[in-house]
C-alpha cells in the first residue's frame, strides 16, 4: 500500500528512539450507527475492549482466510500534502463507508465523495493498491490508499479494520507508558464500491519497513522502539495477545498481525502460542524495553 508521513529520529547507538482546493458542495450524510451486513457487528461486539488491561480475548472471526506473513504493499512516492500529486481523471462517486469505533464496539455508516483510480500502482501477494482521493476529509489530506484483495472473501476486510483498530487501542496503551518515543497505527476503514468491500487507509509518505514478522523474522540490526513495542503488547495483556508484523513508515504502523493465546482469530496469521514462541525467541531486549521495565526475554522465555 502507499503510505508516508514523519515521525522522529532513527535510533542512537547509546540511547533509545525518541520519542484548498475548492470542489463543488458534496452529499454529506449524517453517520447512522448500523449493524454491517454479515452479521460482523455481531461478532465484533463479541471482542472484549481495553479496559485496564486483556486478561481474556475471544475468538473473533474465525472466517479470516487471509495470512498477513508476506504481504509488503510499497508506497508511492510524490507528496500526499495535496490532492494534486494524485493527479486522478476519475470521475467522483459516492461510496458507503464504515468506520468502526474501538470505545463503543459500533460501526458506524456514512455516505462520502471518492475518486478512485482504475488501475493498481502497486501490489503485494494476497492485495493490490490503488490511490483514492476522499473528499469528506479535509483539503490537503484527501489522498488515501485503496487496498483489494485478489482472491477470497472480501469478509476479510472487516477482519482487517478489526485487527487495525485492535493495535491502534495497544498502541495507545504504549504511549501511556511515556515511551522515549510514541507509536501510532494509521486509521484504517472499510468501504462498499460497485459491490466490493474494500480496505482504506490515508496516504503516508516516506519510505516503508517491515520490523519484524509474525513467524520470528527480525532484520538485522533493528530499531529498538518497534520490538520493544511487540514485547509489550504481550507482557500488558498477560501473554493473551502480541502485535507482531510490525511495519510502516517509521513509527507509523499499518497491517498487522496478532497471535492470540487461543490461537484463534484474526486470520490464518494467527500463529496462537506457537507464533508468540517463535517471536519471542528471536527478540532480544533492547533500551526501550529496558526504560519501559518489561521483564526480559531469554531464549524465548519470559522471566
Amino acid at each position: 500500500a502507499g503510505r508516508s508521513t514523519s515521525a522522529g529520529r532513527s535510533t542512537s547507538a547509546n540511547r533509545p528512539d525518541r520519542a484548498p482546493s475548492p470542489h463543488r458542495a458534496r452529499l454529506s450524510h449524517s453517520p447512522q450507527t448500523l449493524a454491517p451486513p454479515g452479521g460482523h457487528h455481531r461478532q465484533a461486539a463479541g471482542l472484549p475492549l481495553l479496559k485496564k488491561e486483556f486478561h481474556r480475548l475471544a475468538s473473533v472471526f474465525q472466517e479470516g482466510e487471509a495470512d498477513h506473513e508476506e504481504e509488503d504493499l510499497h508506497h508511492c512516492d510524490g507528496d500526499p500534502d495535496t490532492e494534486e500529486a494524485f493527479d486522478l481523471d476519475t470521475p467522483e462517486e459516492l461510496v458507503t463507508k464504515w468506520a468502526y469505533d474501538w470505545g463503543s464496539h459500533q460501526w458506524t455508516r456514512s455516505t462520502i465523495h471518492v475518486q478512485i483510480e482504475h488501475e493498481p500502482f502497486d501490489e503485494g501477494a494476497t492485495r493490490e493498491a490503488y490511490r483514492m482521493l476522499d473528499f469528506s476529509r479535509p483539503p490537503g489530506k484527501r489522498g488515501c490508499v485503496l487496498k483489494q484483495r485478489k482472491k477470497g472473501s472480501t469478509r476479510q476486510h472487516w477482519v482487517d479494520v478489526l485487527l487495525q483498530e485492535l493495535c491502534r487501542a495497544l498502541a495507545q496503551a504504549y504511549n501511556a507508558t511515556a515511551p522515549p518515543k510514541r507509536v501510532q497505527y494509521i486509521p484504517v476503514y472499510l468501504v462498499q464500491y460497485k459491490g466490493l468491500d474494500l480496505t482504506v487507509e490515508p496516504y503516508v509518505k516516506g519510505r516503508f519497513k517491515k520490523y519484524n514478522n509474525n513467524r520470528g523474522f527480525v532484520p538485522p540490526y533493528p530499531r529498538s522502539t518497534p520490538q520493544a513495542f511487540s514485547h509489550f503488547t504481550y507482557h500488558w495483556t498477560r501473554g493473551q495477545v502480541m502485535a507482531v508484523d510490525v511495519q510502516g513508515v517509521k513509527d507509523y504502523y499499518t497491517d498487522p498481525q496478532v497471535h492470540t493465546a487461543s490461537g484463534h482469530g484474526f486470520g490464518h496469521g494467527n500463529l496462537g502460542p506457537a507464533g508468540m514462541e517463535r517471536c519471542l525467541e528471536s527478540h532480544h531486549c533492547n533500551p526501550v524495553c529496558e526504560y519501559l521495565g518489561l521483564p526480559p526475554v531469554l531464549n524465548g522465555r519470559v522471566w
